[in-house]
């Protein structure tokens, strides 16, 4: 039994306040008491205490989206891992990083995943979402004891090429359904609407809502995918489509990127949002309707300017 407490305590519980000298009592790796470090003492004379004096103990942050296994690359187009170089063209940078991952060694993306868990960790951050295409994510994740659930990546492709990639990442998140690690789950992740038929999104949520796992998917975060949607026009038709080889545009769907995915029946299975800055008034009761979750990215929408026009 250990009896944890520093300067400053936070619980994060029912609007409790910042409490002073505070801390909490665990014991098998359970919370079962919360006080003063005084009370503590008196109901638990036997426990191990430690105190950390100009801290505050809180409970761990929440990073619900990130790319472990693309540190390397943002390290190798930016300055550092904070984005201090000027913005680049969204669909330029989208398109450098899936031929990152096509052509990165497996040891290259290993030395980023180390390098994000650290940073994950160093900044107090105990559960991650993270969307991956490396395998390793889930050993790695579980062995620094971190929380959360590694989303297998289904990526840009048509025809036996995107299936083929389907098939890889459901693979991934079957073998990851049996249990066999305490802290970390499996999930879907379909990179974005617009880089998937929708007959391949239509099979990824019904399978998502039989098997009962969570998906992300990169949604209405740039306005490009307002244009492209809308009228199949914009950087996506004239930039993405002819720099991956695709040579014929879908039609034309007078929708929003939220209102396409309801009507292909796509939101009927666990999902959130990443992005989600464009949105129309009709937009948010369908988001409303289904549940669906939306994570916002601050230092990534600053960099490649989502949200602006």
């Amino acid at each position: 039994m250990e009896l944890l407490s520093a300067s400053f305590f936070l619980p994060m519980t029912n609007g409790t306040p910042l409490l002073k000298d505070s801390g909490l009592v665990m014991a098998k790796e359970k919370i079962i008491d919360v006080g003063t470090i005084s009370e503590l003492k008196k109901r638990y004379p036997q426990a191990e205490h430690h105190h950390f004096p100009g801290h505050c103990l809180m409970p761990g942050l929440v990073n619900a989206h990130c790319h472990l296994d693309l540190i390397d690359f943002y390290e190798q187009h930016y300055i550092n891992a904070d984005f201090a170089e000027p913005p680049q063209d969204f669909m330029e940078t989208l398109v450098a990083s899936i031929h990152y991952k096509q052509d990165a060694k497996t040891a290259q993306m290993i030395r980023g995943i180390e390098r994000g868990i650290a940073r994950l960790i160093e900044t107090g951050t105990t559960c991650v979402g993270d969307v991956t295409c490396y395998e390793g994510s889930f050993k790695m994740l579980e062995n620094a004891g971190l929380r959360g659930i590694v989303y297998p990546e289904i990526l840009a492709g048509r025809g036996e090429q995107a299936q083929a990639k389907y098939e890889v990442a459901l693979a991934l998140m079957e073998k990851h359904l049996d249990g066999s690690h305490d802290r970390i789950r499996a999930g879907l992740a379909p990179y974005a609407p617009y880089l998937l038929s929708r007959n391949l999104l239509r099979i990824i949520s019904q399978h998502a809502q039989h098997s009962a796992i969570p998906m992300q998917i990169h949604a209405a975060e740039s306005f490009a995918e307002m244009e492209f949607f809308f009228d199949s026009q914009g950087p996506i038709a004239t930039s993405l489509f002819p720099t991956m080889g695709w040579k014929e545009l879908p039609p034309e769907q007078q929708k929003t990127p939220i209102q396409y995915l309801a009507d292909i029946g796509f939101l009927e299975a666990p999902v959130t949002i990443v992005g989600g800055l464009h949105l129309s008034a009709r937009d948010f009761p369908i988001l409303a309707r289904h549940l669906a979750r939306v994570v916002y990215c601050p230092t990534v929408n600053k960099t490649m300017k989502h949200g602006s026009l």
